[in-house]
């Protein structure tokens, strides 16, 4: 618990992304007295220039980075960390294990973020809890979701993150001339109850567009998880996405979905999982089936705050703040008959400020 400041230092990694983003948006709507504290690979980003102060960091796979959270949480007497991207959460699990900081580092234990971003290892944890993820298999069991569920079938690079990379191929023909095929994992697609098309009538034009996976009736459920391996709060909301960005988002109640959800997000507490949890998924004929889960904040976490679940807050409110259980319920009070849309914005800055930031590493707004 933090004792000795009525201001949260915060420090907040991959400013430029666009979670960084929405955890910058949903600090900026919260009744705390903050200070927050931007890194990210590129001095080139929004974040850096509208938070109090910034640092440009190497990326996580540099030997020196963790080091550099360490030295910059010790520097500016960071409270809390908040991740902005995927890739830095292991390491950041890998620094909350050693113990080595004051800092809260908000993420789970490495097991647990480790099961999150290799989904063969998220489709093995839940196959053994009888829960409802996605078959998931390397290429030497590609032949069996074939046999169990046809073509299409999707690859997407291991280790990937959001749709990035992520192929639909159609037919064997498109599985034998993939390249590099041991660098994919595979999944079935599923196909949503209320498509029009069935799933052997599907067509490239209605899988692909712009050359980009089309996401549609997606559902997606963040999960807040406490200090005592329970659930804070939920936020359940259709999306409709637009080259993999949600832009048009939908809140809704559904008690099975949502405890389906609560149960998958139990079982990572089980095994150290901490703060947010987002699951996503589809509702097919055998019921809604997961086929991604972050452990983390997600680009809409501002509009969920904006719709009245202000989880940043939440979270930091209960694991730093020591806020009473009834309090961080009251700020995952969702507003449930508004929408939101999301929108670009702008954000000027002084060019001598982004010049300092490239050649110091360092700058204060």
């Amino acid at each position: 618990m933090k004792k000795d400041s009525s201001v949260v230092n915060v420090l907040l990694t991959s400013s430029g992304s666009g979670v960084g983003e929405a955890i910058y948006k949903s600090l900026a709507m919260s009744s705390m007295n903050t200070t927050i504290v931007a890194t990210d690979i590129s001095g080139f980003n929004s974040g850096a220039f509208r938070c109090d102060r910034a640092y440009k960091i190497v990326p996580p796979q540099d030997p020196r980075y963790t080091q550099q959270i360490i030295d910059i949480c010790v520097q500016q007497q960071i409270d809390v960390v908040l991740s902005g991207s995927d890739t830095e959460l292991e390491k950041l699990a890998e620094l909350k294990a050693e113990k080595s900081l004051d800092s809260v580092i908000v993420v789970g234990t490495p097991e647990s973020v480790g099961i999150c971003r290799d989904k063969r290892k998220t489709f093995d944890f839940y196959r053994k809890r009888n829960l409802p993820f996605v078959d998931t298999v390397l290429f030497d069991g590609v032949g069996e979701v074939i046999r169990n569920h046809g073509f299409p079938i999707l690859a997407k690079p291991t280790g990937g993150s959001g749709s990035v990379g992520v192929k639909v191929l159609m037919d064997q023909a498109e599985l034998d001339a993939l390249e590099n095929k041991d660098e994919y994992i595979y999944q079935e697609y599923l196909l949503s109850e209320n498509w029009p098309v069935s799933k052997a009538n599907l067509t490239r034009e209605d899988v692909m567009k712009s050359g980009t996976v089309v996401q549609k009736d997606e559902i997606s459920i963040q999960v807040l998880l406490g200090l005592n391996r329970d659930v804070l709060g939920t936020f359940m909301s259709r999306n409709v996405l637009k080259f993999g960005m949600p832009t048009k988002i939908y809140p809704f109640v559904c008690e099975e979905y949502e405890d389906v959800a609560r149960r998958m997000a139990l079982c990572l507490a089980d095994i150290g999982m901490i703060g947010p949890v987002n699951l996503q998924c589809k509702i097919t004929d055998r019921g809604p089936v997961f086929f991604e889960i972050n452990p983390r904040f997600t680009g809409i976490t501002s509009v969920r705050a904006t719709l009245g679940f202000k989880e940043v807050e939440a979270v930091i409110g209960h694991i730093l703040l020591n806020y009473p259980l009834e309090k961080v319920r009251q700020l995952l009070d969702t507003d449930y008959e508004a929408a939101c849309c999301r929108y670009l914005d702008e954000y000027k800055f002084p060019k001598t400020m982004l010049e300092k930031l490239e050649t110091d590493c360092y700058i204060e707004n």
